[in-house]
């Protein structure tokens, strides 16, 4: 008796193993599943080592991947967070130092042909320092313009700014201080590396140069103007 007598004899056909294509995709699956939680695991301990050599505490969920540190530097209350990815947008890292006094808005970014566009025809309003390698390679906008002119007449400003975007930084926000948020600086990078980003050598250099940027050293002349009153009233 053949096999084909075999397997319709009894009305019922013989049960075939899945088909090769079924089982080398569930091996797939396995492998990319296998390959996220150790990609996961080091973005974690990424934020995890930040502790060792800053006071602080790392959080956030592997399952969400919005990983974080909210600690201290150079007496600055420091919060440092991973935004995944989603489905149209890229994934962020967002290093922000608060202020309570601080009271600059001022917004800065790449220059690009689309913002030069929008300046030209009025839709956007750019601030010129007269420095022209900066003029020409940032855009500045600010709802306290005055303020910010002083702001970014420091040659120090200007080149702490420039090392940042030298980093990777995406684009970098003053924020000032008002009824429901702390006055803050933020920088933040697009689709970050994180381990690299994180590691002590690269990031020490960027949290100083945010520190040297919302710190009265880099000029009370102007620095003393964009402080808002203290918790006791002006002069404080």
């Amino acid at each position: 008796m053949n096999t084909e007598t075999i397997r319709y004899e009894s009305g019922i056909p013989l049960k075939s193993g899945p088909p090769w294509q079924i089982t080398a995709f569930a091996v797939f699956l396995v492998a990319v599943v296998f390959i996220a939680a150790g990609v996961n695991k080091r973005k974690k301990r990424a934020f995890e080592a930040l502790t060792s050599f800053m006071q602080g505490k790392a959080g956030g969920s592997s399952f969400f991947q919005n990983y974080n540190f909210r600690g201290v530097y150079k007496n600055r209350p420091l919060f440092i967070k991973h935004v995944p990815q989603g489905k149209n947008t890229p994934a962020w890292l967002i290093i922000t130092f608060e202020d309570p006094l601080f009271a600059l808005d001022l917004k800065i970014s790449m220059e690009n042909i689309f913002k030069r566009t929008m300046e030209k025809i009025g839709v956007m309003k750019d601030i010129k320092t007269g420095e022209p390698d900066f003029d020409a390679r940032f855009q500045a906008v600010s709802d306290t313009v005055e303020l910010a002119c002083k702001y970014l007449s420091g040659p120090v400003v200007r080149s702490q700014i420039a090392a940042l975007f030298d980093s990777g930084a995406h684009s970098l926000e003053l924020l000032p201080h008002g009824v429901t948020i702390p006055g803050a600086i933020k920088l933040s990078k697009r689709n970050p590396d994180l381990e690299p980003d994180l590691a002590i050598e690269n990031l020490l250099p960027v949290l100083d140069a945010l520190d040297a940027l919302c710190s009265e050293k880099n000029g009370k002349e102007f620095f003393g103007e964009l402080r808002g009153p203290g918790p006791s009233g002006p002069g404080s």
